[in-house]
């Protein structure tokens, strides 16, 4: 009996082995199919599945080869043998991804391709003399929500900024402004205090509040002897988040917007003409609920027959883009000319402020500023009037438009990268007033003042969702080519770790775009067979840049407060413009 059983099991080995090679052949195969062809099957799956490049079939096969010399072994000398011979393959292995990874570290700082190119610019002629105005007066007004693309001054085709559009001729256009998160809260902690979100913390979504540990640009002023002052829409400006930090008085408006923010602005202006003053004006009137003025719509969209009527809600926004509710490009261009209203709106309120600004006589001593925090989706990228999903450039291209009080530059464009957590250092270099304090943007005067050569500053923004829908993400952008990088799940984290040498990158949670060809970043390179080979050592570079920013955040070791409890008139207040969601499920948990 005993002999037959040790008969039956070499037999029961044989067959095993046999199966395994099998599968080898089958893996291999794919290994090879995915080496020929893997951009195509990128596309096909859109990612959904777990590193499918020759890499991911050709580790199966490893482990599959590890089960049949080591598991379906005979006996144990050729089972020490197999094992040394295995310890062996995988020392080789990791050296040779060790070597490849320093090599690709040696080598980031020159792409193996002309990665840059040439993209053409506006003509921008530096003032050749230094922008200095010390002791006058700043006001910064902030459009939540304003797309650039939206405004006259930056080629839109509809005439809804005529205001805006007449300051920008007085003022310093800059073509390429960005934000770093599409969220308000975030995007104005870093608007005001020159670091990015990672390392400043704030976000809603967790009711984190700003840092203390973290100075602003009005703590600043403050600290020198201005008069600082703020009017801003409440929900996620509110003082709970502490971004008042260095305001000496900050008024929050109700729902009303500019309805009541104008009056209070007016009033404002008049107790601080006498004094040296920084004053910070904000608004959600273009943000949902879009409640354009009838008359508006008529002039702007008047042949519309679909069903949707303003006022364009969050929820309806929200249906429209889970498909709840049936829509066309006709419908999605009705809610786009809602938000068109509320820009024109809001453009005549702007108009009213910067006319009385010249009627006080402030003009000639103040530097005046517009821009917004973030922007818009339409359709772009599957979302209607939404943000704060992902990090595209409906979201992050914000207008920023400075106007100085000697009108220099005015009418110029300058067509380089820079964002918001610049605005901070070039401010104070204008108010020539030297802060050695911790900022992760840059000095953008010397640029044009001619001192220094015209570049593209480094352009960073990271989101994170807290949602099962949506993957956090990182972008870095250096002239045309952007990088985006997603990390949510262990297998994107493992894609990230591996991708440090070209022997195990894999293309999962990345993308490539050009934005020069590309601007509405529907076109991976990384997925696109005939440019991966180009496209990697690019992608390489940028991620490369990405981690050395993050890396420098992480070096300021601030420290993140602990979440803020919200009364319940806050909580309608973020629930009605779409927040309060995810404050909600966080709080759940």
């Amino acid at each position: 009996m005993n002999a037959e059983h040790n008969v039956q099991r070499p037999d029961r080995r044989a067959r095993a082995r046999e199966v395994v090679a099998g599968l080898e052949l089958v893996f291999l195969t794919l290994a090879l199919l995915t080496a020929l062809c893997g951009g195509m099957v990128y596309r096909y799956f859109e990612y959904q599945v777990l590193l499918l490049t020759p890499t991911a079939w050709l580790l199966v096969l490893v482990g599959l080869w590890l089960v049949r010399v080591v598991v379906l072994v005979d006996d144990r000398a050729t089972f020490r043998r197999r094992v040394r011979v295995v310890g062996a393959v995988v020392l080789v292995a990791v050296l040779v991804h060790l070597a490849d990874a320093v090599y690709v570290l040696i080598r980031q700082g020159e792409p193996e391709v002309d990665w840059a190119g040439q993209v053409p610019r506006e003509d921008f002629k530096p003032a050749g003399r230094k922008l200095r105005y010390p002791g006058d007066n700043l006001i910064l007004i902030s459009i939540d929500t304003l797309r650039a693309d939206h405004l006259g001054c930056y080629g839109y085709r509809e005439e809804v900024s005529p205001n805006v559009d007449r300051f920008a001729g007085d003022a310093v256009r800059f073509a390429r402004a960005h934000a770093h998160v599409g969220v308000t809260l975030p995007s104005h902690a870093s608007m005001f205090t020159s670091l990015y979100p990672g390392t400043h913390k704030a976000e809603v979504a967790r009711s984190i509040p700003l840092t203390p540990e973290a100075t602003t640009l009005a703590e600043v002023l403050r600290d020198r002897g201005y008069r600082t002052a703020a009017v801003v829409d409440d929900a996620q400006l509110d003082r709970v988040w502490h971004v008042d930090q260095g305001f000496q008085t900050y008024d929050v408006a109700p729902v009303e917007g500019f309805r009541t923010i104008l009056p209070v602005t007016l009033k404002r202006l008049e107790e601080l003409k006498e004094d040296k003053f920084f004053l910070f004006v904000h608004t959600y009137d273009v943000h949902t609920p879009y409640r354009p003025d009838p008359e508006d719509m008529h002039d702007l969209f008047a042949n519309y027959q679909g069903a949707f009527r303003p006022t364009v809600t969050d929820s309806l926004a929200k249906a429209i883009a889970g498909q709840y509710v049936r829509c066309n490009l006709n419908d999605v261009r009705y809610v786009e000319t809602a938000y068109d209203g509320g820009i024109l709106w809001t453009d005549a309120q702007v108009g009213l402020l910067l006319r009385r600004i010249e009627e006080l006589g402030l003009a000639g001593n103040t530097v005046v500023i517009i821009t917004s925090d973030h922007g818009e989706g339409f359709n772009e990228h599957g979302r209607v009037a939404c943000h704060g999903y992902h990090l595209w450039e409906e979201l992050l291209h914000v207008p920023l438009l400075v106007r100085f009080p000697d009108r220099a530059l005015a009418g110029s464009v300058f067509d380089y990268d820079v964002s918001l957590v610049d605005l901070m250092p070039s401010l104070l270099y204008t108010l020539t007033l030297p802060y050695d304090g911790r900022m992760q943007g840059t000095n953008v005067l010397p640029q044009l003042e001619g001192r220094e050569a015209l570049r593209d500053l480094p352009v960073f923004a990271e989101n994170q969702c807290f949602d099962d829908l949506h993957r956090d993400q990182r972008t870095y952008q250096r002239g045309r080519y952007k990088m985006v990088e997603e990390s949510r799940t262990w297998r994107d984290r493992l894609s990230v770790f591996a991708g440090r040498s070209r022997v195990l990158y894999t293309l999962r949670g990345r993308g490539l775009y050009d934005l020069y060809h590309d601007y509405d970043e529907t076109r991976n390179l990384l997925t696109i067979d005939y440019r991966v080979a180009q496209a990697v050592p690019v992608a390489q570079y940028l991620e490369g840049r990405l981690r050395d920013l993050v890396r420098q955040g992480e070096g300021f070791k601030l420290v993140a407060p602990e979440p803020v409890e919200l009364t319940r008139e806050e909580r309608d207040r973020l629930r009605a413009m779409g927040y309060i969601q995810a404050v909600e499920r966080e709080g759940e948990e």
